[in-house]
């Protein structure tokens, strides 16, 4: 109403509620209307000025309070507490997609860095079927060939690098002619450990590299170039970030499309950090086995009951969060935990 005065505007929404016994109460409806004004920052030469006379803006936040000022009737509350609890849901509730978007492209990198080990895991199995495919060559190979050739060496020096903990055990071999070859391992023994300069020993020659090593009582160790056995690094690089990209994921996802559902995102936290502590699990298994030297299968071996039971605990746990069963007690809001109600008066 535009050629009403702000007071009169405001004032049309409480006349039911500022009426008593069939009175309006003018100076409540006129304090009302002063305090909205002056929340919502009306410039105005004062309450009676005609709403026509205002700038767009003012025009447009007297129509918020008059709107308000319904609302505070109908619920009978202050704008002020209306006001207050809309920003906390709205901050609260951009924080939580805040916190899912980050958590989803968290773990779509993980996931990604996952696949890219699982495929080099694939491509070191792909690589040993085809080593135990190849044939002996017919003739010594001048180039690098798919054939395997077994060579004779000499033993020149061998060290397993033990105090040097970055730096990967190797021996030195020396071919009739004199050429040497520098070669690398990735674990210290078998036949390492107990070279000896002047031994004779066998290498299998494949691609141009050598792939083994045998000494004369027939103990075969594989070197760094060897295509038997999985990427330790790369097996447990899978296994750590696979599950925990897809829990990430899955859980960012679940909070995203399950917004202001408390319940829904509690199991989405459950999901996410319990992929975490699976990831955290194949990473310390990792290291346990790396540090020890243990052998490959213990990798799976140790990380997959743990697994098996942390996926358990986290299913229990997405279980009892849709119950409801994880919320507490109390909700607390802007205001902090709703009071208990009053004891009842004794007759």
């Amino acid at each position: 109403m535009l050629d009403q005065s702000v007071e009169e505007n405001l004032g049309l929404v409480t006349m039911r509620a500022a009426t008593r016994a069939g009175l309006v109460d003018l100076r409540g409806q006129r304090e009302a209307a002063a305090r909205i004004a002056g929340q919502l920052g009306v410039r105005m030469a004062g309450l009676g000025q005609h709403v026509r006379t205002l700038s767009g803006g003012n025009q447009q936040k007297v129509v918020i309070g008059k709107w308000l000022l319904g609302f505070e009737s109908c619920r009978g509350r202050p704008v002020s507490a209306l006001l207050r609890e809309g920003v906390f849901a709205v901050q609260g509730e951009g924080r939580a997609v805040g916190r899912s978007l980050v958590w989803l492209l968290v773990g779509v990198v993980v996931l990604g860095v996952g696949v890219a080990s699982a495929l080099q895991v694939r491509g070191a199995l792909e690589r040993e079927r085809e080593y135990r495919a190849a044939s002996e060559c017919a003739s010594v190979p001048v180039t690098a060939s798919a054939c395997l050739w077994e060579q004779e060496f000499t033993v020149r020096s061998a060290d397993t690098n033990r105090r040097e903990r970055n730096k990967s055990p190797e021996a030195l071999l020396v071919l009739p002619s004199g050429k040497t070859w520098d070669v690398t391992f990735r674990q210290t023994g078998p036949v390492l450990s107990e070279m000896e300069p002047d031994d004779e020993v066998v290498g299998v020659i494949w691609h141009g590299r050598v792939v083994e090593v045998r000494d004369a009582d027939g103990r075969r160790q594989q070197t760094s170039d060897g295509p038997v056995g999985w990427p330790a690094d790369r097996l447990g690089g899978a296994l750590a970030c696979i599950p925990g990209g897809l829990a990430a994921v899955a859980g960012g996802l679940w909070a995203l499309l399950a917004r202001g559902n408390r319940r829904h995102a509690a199991a989405a936290t459950v999901v996410r950090w319990h992929g975490v502590a699976i990831g955290v699990a194949a990473l310390l298994t990792l290291w346990a086995q790396s540090g020890n030297d243990w052998p490959m299968w213990a990798l799976p071996a140790i990380w997959g009951p743990i697994t098996l039971i942390l996926l358990a605990c986290m299913t229990g746990f997405v279980i009892a969060a849709l119950r409801g069963e994880l919320e507490d007690d109390e909700p607390t809001g802007p205001q902090g935990p709703t009071p208990p109600p009053p004891p009842p008066t004794p007759p």
